[in-house]
């Protein structure tokens, strides 16, 4: 998916589909700028959280319970491609509502850049007393 040139960027990806025996789990999470044929340009950084809910802090924050996975593209020394220090962290919890991604893009002295996102995702079936625990903790007081 095609995220804008600079700002922050929010999507919805899964919406609770009414069916609480049916959960997901997130295995992957990348980000990743888009390369044209003949580019030579320094890409900008980018950072990047998926959540239960919109709502939630602008940063990556592990203390806030929604947010289940990070990703980041740090190009500092403006090597092109290779980023210095790609990162990215999954929280293996299971969740069963909605999936949100929140990004935001940095432009840098080279101007902006576009970048792409990749979520592996995994569908786990849960048995009704699963569901019913699963769909307690996320209740919110």
């Amino acid at each position: 998916m095609e995220v804008p040139t600079t700002g922050t960027f929010d999507k919805q990806l899964i919406l609770d589909d009414g069916q609480p025996e049916l959960a997901y789990r997130i295995k992957s999470f990348k980000i990743f700028p888009q390369v044209y044929e003949g580019q030579a340009f320094q890409w900008p950084d980018a950072w990047g959280y998926l959540a239960t809910e919109l709502g939630g802090p602008s940063r990556i924050l592990a203390s806030d319970p929604r947010q289940l996975a990070w990703a980041c593209y740090d190009n500092t020394s403006g090597s092109g491609m290779q980023a210095d220090d790609p990162f990215e962290l999954v929280d293996p919890v299971v969740f069963v509502r909605e999936l949100w991604i929140k990004m935001w893009v940095m432009p840098n002295t080279a101007g902006a850049a576009d970048y792409n996102y990749y979520i592996e995702i995994e569908r786990v079936p849960l048995s009704e007393i699963e569901a019913l625990v699963q769909l307690a903790t996320e209740v919110r007081p």
